[in-house]
């Protein structure tokens, strides 16, 4: 009963498990958590937004370069075409030639990029040459030398520009050669060339801004360095055509590439791109140091982490305020809680709020007052019922569904003398060695739980009998006794019990006295007339002859028959008024009731009583006392005798039903009415004749069939008799 009684348990939680580490980390987390999402949206977006934008303006850079250098060729091959178509055909005529020459000193105004124009006839030779810088020696020194150099590169009569070439001053400059053709038969008649400072134009090119360390740079159609933001690398002739990813987007001539992120000649992580130049075949290239070109990209990721870790710390310390803030009165409660489970119910929460915490605190504050008031009933209460339980007289114990005992008060212990902590109810209270028959937690049945078992116990050489019944217990939690033993201690009862047993044995004896007086004397005159006629007879005839004529043995079987009835006849009687313990057996019903028929046999005779015997063949045996079975019928079947008249018909009848046997008696006597009928089993209640009837037959019937765990029914009506059932459970 004390298992679960003064153990103070205290819970301990850890940190993690705690409220206000729940609290902290789901405010942190929902705190820092959509920021973070957030945050990381708009770095990735704004990442994406910003490289999309290098490499935009990567491509338009790249493209006007690109651009820039093809109008240019593009502007000098159509000024070409236009002069051709506006003169006559090459000839050496001085009018045509001088015609010619104009053309080309207003070619050289037009454009400033270019510096020499000739004009070569079908052998290659100059016909005339206009300079910008140069004397008329040094351009006739250019003319002839031009001379081998056109005859080569225009075998198939088709125009054609030479590689970049560079001047002693590293001025770069290619040459533009186009077919002249008759515009009447569409001759060949020679060529006209031009030579293009391209100083300039690569000068513009370089100045376009590429971004911070970003460099722009051309390639011909070899791959070779022409131009370069840094022009000491195309002094240096740098092999810039190194990364796999640049060869690839070149190879692609005619296209414009996206720009990629690859390793440059530099040895830098470079992002580029490539624009062709159609007119020429060249390719135009801009790279810039990828940390230089996403730098604004980390400078916003980190702008933007600073900012999202200054928030995320504010929200973090106003998380952490307002979860100390929250859970103060929790920790508060909680001590005041484990204060509680100590036995200390005067604990008290000492906080004041208009919030449900405020309400929970005062709340918590009038339970322990309440809790202190019930527990002062309580332990009143318990001090009264520890007085009634243990001057009570009876025992009690609390048992648990594996028949251990949990807990049994001193009175209990007192009587079975027994001191151990582990032991069973049946070695307890019955000595036994397993759980009594009909045992209620056995069975699970709860209509069997309150029936009385009485076990019979020795204790000190002294033999004490206790009855005990078994009550369940509904609201048990797990692990608790689930059964309460009342234990009584009936030694004085069942021998008061046995006293009045016996007297009614003796009061039923003195009613089948003048019966016994008449059955014994029937046999004894038997006995006395055949012993004195053998006497006689033996005087006068020869006792050879009476042997011989077996008349002795005759004479002597008679008495002897006679002898035996009343032998019979007597140890039926004092088999029925000895005095015994209770003794339990199988029991033939049909030969108790014809035993018990024979101590009736004279009163029946008497009054004329007509028996009938409606016995079934193949009665099972019944277990139960067999003597006090006997007195119960000896006393229904005298007060059926009782109720009847002269001449009167009683019926004994026996037949097996489910798991019982039934003996039923029925007569057709007087019967009782209502009233009458509900007090028959009252002691000391009879409807007999002052003197004639004790009122404890019926009573002492009933208590003998209970202790069998048997019962009797009885049917009567006014007038009309009475039908008494007997029933047993099978053995």
């Amino acid at each position: 009963m004390n298992r679960h009684l003064g153990k103070n348990k205290r819970y301990s939680l850890s940190f993690w498990n705690r409220i206000k580490f729940k609290l902290l980390f789901f405010g942190i987390t929902m705190s820092i958590l959509p920021i973070a999402i957030v945050g990381g949206y708009n770095i990735q977006t704004s990442k994406n937004t910003l490289e999309e934008g290098v490499k935009e303006k990567q491509l338009y850079i790249v493209q006007r370069a690109a651009t820039e250098v093809d109008h240019l060729l593009s502007t000098i091959d159509s000024k070409m075409q236009l002069t051709i178509d506006a003169n006559d055909v090459i000839t050496n005529n001085s009018q045509a030639k001088q015609r010619w020459e104009q053309s080309l000193y207003g070619f050289l105004k037009q454009d400033p990029e270019i510096e020499n124009a000739f004009l070569l006839d079908q052998q290659g030779q100059v016909i005339t040459g206009v300079s910008r810088w140069m004397s008329k020696d040094k351009l006739q020194q250019m003319a002839n030398s031009l001379h081998e150099l056109v005859l080569q590169n225009t075998t198939n009569k088709q125009d054609w520009m030479s590689s970049v070439q560079f001047k002693a001053d590293g001025t770069p400059s290619i040459r533009m050669v186009r077919t002249v053709y008759s515009p009447e038969d569409h001759s060949y008649q020679g060529h006209f060339v031009v030579d293009v400072n391209l100083k300039g134009t690569f000068q513009n090119i370089s100045a376009i801004h590429s971004g911070k360390n970003g460099y722009i740079y051309l390639i011909d159609d070899k791959s070779r360095l022409i131009a370069h933001t840094d022009f000491g690398q195309v002094i240096l002739g740098k092999n810039v055509i190194q990364a796999p990813e640049l060869q690839k987007m070149i190879d692609h001539k005619g296209r414009m590439s996206e720009p990629t992120q690859y390793r440059s000649y530099t040895g830098e992580k470079v992002i580029g791109a490539y624009a062709p130049i159609a007119s020429a075949n060249w390719g135009v290239i801009i790279e810039q140091p990828i940390a230089q070109a996403f730098a604004s990209i980390q400078f916003l990721i980190q702008r933007l982490l600073i900012m999202m870790g200054l928030v995320s710390g504010i929200v973090v310390l106003l998380s952490v305020v307002f979860g100390i803030w929250f859970t103060k009165p929790i920790e508060l409660m909680e001590k005041a809680v484990q204060k509680v489970t100590k036995g200390k119910l005067d604990a008290k929460i000492n906080y004041q709020s208009k919030d449900e915490f405020g309400q929970l605190a005062a709340a918590f504050n009038h339970m322990t007052d309440e809790l202190q008031l019930k527990t002062d009933h309580l332990a009143r209460e318990k001090e009264h019922l520890d007085t009634i339980v243990n001057g009570s007289g009876s025992g009690f114990a609390l048992i648990h569904d594996d028949y251990s005992v949990e807990w049994m008060n001193d009175r209990l212990r007192q009587w079975l003398a027994d001191d151990r902590q582990q032991f069973s109810c049946y070695s307890l209270l019955g000595r036994l060695s397993e759980p009594c028959q009909n045992c209620p937690i056995t069975l699970k049945d709860p209509m069997q739980c309150q029936n009385e078992i009485v076990t019979t116990v020795q204790n000190n050489g002294q033999k004490k009998m206790y009855s005990h019944r078994m009550y369940p217990l509904e609201k048990v939690r797990e692990g608790d006794p689930k059964y309460l033993v009342v234990v009584e201690d009936v030694t004085e009862q069942r021998q008061l019990e046995e006293m009045v047993i016996q007297a009614d044995k003796l009061s039923a004896l003195g009613i089948l006295a003048s019966g016994f007086a008449h059955e014994v004397n029937n046999p004894l005159a038997s006995i006395s007339a055949y012993a004195e006629d053998l006497k006689e007879r033996i005087k006068e005839e020869p006792i050879e002859e009476l042997v011989q004529a077996g008349e002795i043995d005759r004479y002597l079987d008679i008495i002897r028959n006679n002898v035996d009835r009343c032998k019979g006849i007597t140890g039926s009687l004092l088999n029925f008024t000895r005095k015994t313990s209770f003794v339990t057996q199988d029991i033939d019903l049909s030969k108790l009731i014809e035993d018990s028929l024979i101590l009736m046999q004279h009163v029946l005779k008497k009054k004329q009583i007509q028996i009938d015997k409606l016995f079934q063949t193949d009665l099972p045996l019944v277990h139960g006392d067999s003597l006090q079975i006997q007195q119960v019928l000896i006393n229904i079947i005298q007060n059926a005798i009782d109720a009847m008249d002269e001449g009167g018909q009683l019926t004994l009848s026996t037949h097996k039903s489910l798991n019982q046997v039934e003996i039923q008696i029925q007569d057709n006597g007087q019967g009782m009415t209502s009233d009458q009928l509900q007090k028959v089993f009252d002691p000391f209640y009879t409807t007999k004749p002052v003197g004639k009837g004790t009122g404890l037959g019926l009573y002492i019937s009933y208590q003998i069939m209970k202790k069998m765990n048997g019962d009797i029914q009885i049917e009567s009506q006014q007038g009309k008799g009475t039908v008494v059932r007997i029933i047993f459970p099978t053995a």
